[in-house]
């Protein structure tokens, strides 16, 4: 069988698509980049034997094989080699498809829990689906892909020696079995799960695709795929329903009945012996082969011993895209390279753009593709746009090679992890978003759109995309209509455009100079900045300023009051007296050339006074542009225009000069081309360039920026804005050296200018206390200020009266903004696995924390005690500090969160069961070392934490809690402390206690409580006991006067407390006798 690996069936990458990323194997490499600090190593990134150290490799040989099929583990029993070429393998074989019913209506149900509903969906999906693995198993059925809410089980491959009668015969003697046993399953959430069942036979094709980035697709498609059409559909709940060519395989031996072609089976009248799954035990030479078919982020968990830990929820931008062309029919031949080609294609362009494939396959719906953004190993701050950008790109290419597809984008909330059971399992992603993708996918091909988001998409792409909005559409599990969009690009020369119009016909560019926006904090760079400016327009001497700072914290406010300045020192009419021209690095455009000058020489070649004309044609831009170029060009550098066609749109023929040149030619001609644009506009009127995110410029950018500073930084300013790199590109390290270049090292900003860039965003005079508390969290970085206090607007924590900043709800419960989240949850994920790990573990105990608790609750054995190293990365990455004592020296073994915000990003990515596991652990330690003086407000919180969410807690769990929280209580009323906090935890937690409600040993408890609680809450112990006797109400009576008289007191409050207890005492004697 080893021709299924090698020479048979072998696929030239012919293709155009395939021409324009490259093949398979390793060649498409090159466009797939990860972006990653200098202490990550590539190698624990990726997998590998490297990254196997303590594990046991019989254990990580089981765990990485149950996420593939059978199938697969046969070929690899037999041939134990990374696949390097395409294969393909046709036999006969059986499919049975179970489709869970309910699910969608669950999934929308749940959704209304928030982030919570997505972990609700997983934990029933994969209750359910492990009873199924099971059964199919047993009647030695392989499992071979998960479809959503769908198993698609295959009975028989190329290795199998029963006929096909048998193999029928076995799938429906499994799916009768499935129907009678789990026919239904019980969600406790209003929701009950049936199935659906079809089964096809036929000819089958399996194949082994892709290869991109060392990413092999496994793939089955044939004929039973066909018939699963229309049995599938025509099943109901608890039945079995086959095609036609099962019956006549299997009339003889089953009871059936006629339905539309196909048959529903109502019996096997002469079943063959049941034999399940042989067990395929492989050896430790298949891991790396088994590596080809999972994913890079699940073997990453796996290499680090945390396959239990990872789930995770995360906000996920996920994409379907069905190839309506590449489906399998009976009437025509299986075009089976050109599925080949494609997937290398559409496999190169979201490796490009740093996403995942989740899966391709063939259901009954077709051939579909479904690939997500914001997924380990990495996330971005603009998953969606890169996810947007991957659709259009794979659309347009499709497209224009006459195949037909559509697309359905969606973003929110999902659960990401394994689904399945431990024997077979797939990483998944399940949400509602999911579903909505594949309903926006089939929408898109009805509608004839090509592709179509949700608003959740549209909204965070605005600024990087077009939209054009339809008619909302109504779909499947949805009560109402659903917003959808069609992305557009947008062509860079039309944003710049729009920039340069927006600028010049701006009323500010009157008579009168530009006033610049005022620009909190920052003295001294401001102060530089305008010595800069000042020496560029006053005495014609250029320099180089580096403004550097991690995100947020201040960088494009610096860049963005230079262009004002700039305008202010250009007085009346002449405000184009200063030419300003700026430029962005992209980090999906790293390996563009040039990419961050694009948008730079668009607007030094279209900058002209006449621009504010508002009925500018296409046409005049272009003669405007060829006039301009040459006003800007000597003779010489004629020849060399039509290596701006892919900066500017020229489309000028190549000549005979720049046909012959190569790639490294071009490059050298084309920054030479550039500089003298530079030059001769500088010698014309004062230049200014400014260069944005520089930390992601293409190599070819960073020669140009080097070429630009060293040798024209004498007569042009250029301010450059980065993000610290590590290590520093050795075209930077020249830039910074040079004599004349300025280096601005952005801090964070004290509190109170924090707090008034954020009262000059919203227009307000003052910030309330309980808000500057919330500000105080950022740590000094005013974008994460403004992005907090924006949130709490948006969720109606606090509103804006006039002038005026008003709080109006609970300002501490609100979510972190998802930009915010964004760019926290990208700098994580660049970490290693095992330092996530210790990030997550510790946000569990809190701001601040200790090594010695850390590793008492490491749920990890094998790391555990090799913590210090990840300790020391997230040292050096700036995600925790060292706590320091009253003198300022450190405390040893005791560490601190950097920020409350990291603290709670690294909390809300795990699930609500993986944070019980870890706050019980956290309580039991404490109690097991007695450590319990001075630590009850900490158990409570951890106790409490364990009850959260849960629908049926352990009553000893909850009997922890009330006792932790009654303490807690008392704690806080002898130091004159608010507890009301904890007073309404413990009424949250006397209702999830099983007693009977209204017992007198229940009322006494809670009136010693309220008695220990303070006084003002007598009215409210009384007031709960559902029915008293006449000598209760005398009681009350007599309760309400001593409440009333102790409210009057002021002398000495802690003598009334204690008098108040005792005549409290004798009113527990009263309501003794009373009983």
């Amino acid at each position: 069988r080893s021709h299924r690996m090698g020479g048979r069936g072998f696929l030239e990458p012919s293709s155009p698509l395939l021409s324009r990323r490259g093949g398979a194997g390793g060649g498409a490499r090159e466009s797939c980049r990860f972006f990653m600090t200098a202490s990550i190593e590539p190698k624990e990134l990726q997998g590998g034997e490297n990254s196997v150290t303590d594990a046991s490799k019989e254990e990580l040989t089981r765990t990485m094989a149950s996420y593939v099929p059978n199938f697969i583990k046969k070929d690899l029993s037999l041939d134990a080699r990374i696949p390097s070429d395409p294969a393909i393998a046709s036999f006969t074989s059986c499919i049975l498809f179970i489709d869970v019913s309910g699910f969608t209506a669950l999934n929308e149900r749940l959704a209304r829990l928030g982030r919570g509903g997505p972990e609700q969906v997983s934990k029933h999906l994969n209750a359910y689906f492990g009873q199924l693995i099971d059964a199919v198993h047993n009647h030695g059925g392989d499992v071979l892909k998960f479809a959503g809410d769908a198993l698609i089980c295959m009975f028989g491959d190329d290795q199998s020696q029963e006929s096909a009668r048998d193999l029928v015969l076995r799938a429906v003697q499994c799916a009768l079995v499935v129907q009678t046993q789990h026919k239904s399953y019980d969600s406790n959430q209003g929701f009950t799960l049936t199935l659906h069942v079809g089964v096809g036979v036929g000819e089958m094709y399996s194949l082994y695709v892709g290869g991109v980035d060392g990413s092999w697709e496994f793939l089955v498609v044939g004929e039973p795929f066909l018939q699963l059409e229309s049995s599938v559909d025509l099943s109901k709940t608890g039945e079995v329903v086959v095609s036609g060519a099962c019956w006549e395989l299997i009339k003889d031996r089953a009871a059936g009945e006629h339905r539309e072609g196909d048959w529903l089976i109502t019996a096997v009248i002469d079943p063959i012996p049941v034999v399940g799954c042989q067990p395929l035990s492989l050896s430790v030479e298949c891991v790396e082969p088994l590596r080809c078919y999972i994913p890079k982020g699940v073997q990453v968990r796996i290499d680090s011993h945390q396959s239990a830990w990872l789930a995770e929820l995360r906000k996920v931008t996920v994409l379907f895209v069905k190839l309506n062309s590449l489906t399998y029919r009976k009437d025509c031949p299986f075009d089976w390279q050109s599925v080949h080609d494609v997937l290398c294609f559409m496999q190169s362009v979201i490796f490009r753009y740093e996403g995942m494939v989740r899966q391709f396959l063939v259901d009954d719906k077709g051939t579909v593709l479904i690939a997500a953004f914001g997924v380990p190993p990495l996330s971005h701050e603009d998953d969606t746009v890169r996810g947007l950008k991957t659709a259009i790109e794979i659309h347009s290419a499709l497209k224009a090679q006459s195949m037909d597809n559509s697309i359905g984008i969606t973003t929110g909330d999902v659960f990401c992890g394994s689904v399945g059971s431990s024997t077979r399992q797939e990483y998944a992603m399940v949400g509602d978003i999911v579903n909505l993708a594949a309903r926006l996918m089939v929408a898109a091909g009805k509608q004839g759109a090509g592709l179509l988001c949700d608003d959740n998409t549209r909204e965070a792409s605005l600024a990087k995309l077009n939209f054009e909005t339809l008619a909302a559409i109504t779909v499947k599990g949805k009560s109402e209509p659903i917003p959808i969009f069609i992305p557009r690009e947008k062509d860079d020369a039309e944003i710049v455009l729009e920039k340069v119009l927006a600028e010049a016909s701006d009323p500010a560019s009157g008579t009168e100079a530009v006033k610049p926006l005022p620009v909190v904090g920052r003295e001294r760079e401001l102060r530089l900045l305008h010595e800069r400016l000042d020496a560029l327009t006053c005495e014609q001497k250029g320099s180089i300023a580096i403004v550097e700072g991690g995100a947020g914290i201040g960088k494009s406010t610096l860049l963005r009051y230079v262009r004002q300045i700039s305008y202010a020192l250009s007085p009346g009419y002449f405000r184009f007296y200063v030419q300003v021209i700026q430029g962005a690095a992209d980090a999906m455009e790293q390996d563009t050339p040039f990419y961050m000058w694009k948008r730079l020489l668009i607007q030094l070649l279209y900058f002209d006074e006449y621009l504010t004309k508002h009925d500018t044609s296409a046409l005049e831009m272009q003669q405007q542009l060829f006039k301009q170029l040459r006003s800007d060009c000597d003779q010489t550098f004629v020849k060399y225009w039509p290596l701006l066609n892919s900066f500017v749109p020229l489309k000028l023929p190549e000549n005979s000069f720049t046909r012959e040149l190569g790639s490294k030619q071009r490059n050298l001609h084309t920054r030479s081309l550039i500089k003298h644009l530079l030059a001769k506009r500088a010698a014309k009127r004062p230049l200014v360039v400014l260069l944005e995110d520089f930390q992601f410029a293409d190599t070819a950018s960073l020669e140009l920026a080097y070429n630009v500073a060293s040798e024209l930084g004498d007569s042009i300013f250029v301010c450059i804005a980065t993000r610290p790199m590590s290590p520093e590109p050795e075209n930077f390290l020249n830039i910074r050296s040079l004599p004349n270049a300025h280096i601005l090292s952005l801090k964070a900003m004290m509190p109170k200018e924090c707090a008034r860039i954020v009262c000059q965003g919203l227009g307000v005079e003052a910030i309330p206390a309980e808000v500057l508390e919330e500000i105080n969290k950022a740590e000094g970085n005013p974008f994460f200020c403004e992005e907090l206090v924006r949130g709490l607007v948006d969720s109606s924590a606090v509103s804006i009266e006039g002038d005026k900043l008003v709080v109006i709800g609970d300002v501490k419960s609100v979510d972190i903004p998802d930009t915010v989240q964004g760019l926290i949850s990208s700098r994580i994920d660049r970490l290693p696995a095992s330092p996530q790990m210790v990030l997550k573990v510790a946000s569990v105990l809190g701001l601040e924390f200790t090594k010695n608790m850390l590793i008492a609750i490491y749920p990890i054995e094998e790391d555990k005690y090799q913590l210090k190293p990840h300790l020391r990365l997230l040292l050096n990455e700036g995600f925790i500090l060292k706590k320091k004592s009253l003198n300022d020296d450190n405390i040893k073994g005791h560490y601190m969160f950097k920020n409350d915000i990291i603290q709670k990003v690294a909390y809300s990515r795990m699930l609500l069961l993986q944070r019980r596991k870890l706050h019980q652990s956290v309580a039991e330690f404490l109690e097991s070392e007695a450590a319990t003086e001075g630590q009850c407000a900490t158990l409570a919180h951890h106790w409490c934490s364990v009850l959260e969410d849960q629908q049926a807690p352990d009553q000893a769990v909850v009997e922890k809690a009330i006792n932790y929280v009654k303490d807690t209580i008392h704690q806080a009323n002898a130091n004159f402390q608010s507890c009301e906090v904890w007073e309404r935890k413990l009424e949250e937690l006397s209702a999830m206690k099983t007693v009977e409600a209204g017992s007198d040993d229940e009322m006494v408890e809670l009136g010693e409580l309220n008695t220990s609680s303070g006084v003002r809450s007598f009215d409210e112990a009384f007031d709960s006991v559902a029915s008293r006797s006449e000598e209760q109400l005398v009681v009350e009576e007599v309760g309400e006067a001593a409440g009333e008289e102790a409210r009057c007191a002021g002398s000495n409050p802690l003598a009334e407390v204690e008098r108040l207890s005792l005549e409290m005492k004798e009113l527990e004697g009263v309501l003794g006798d009373s009983s």
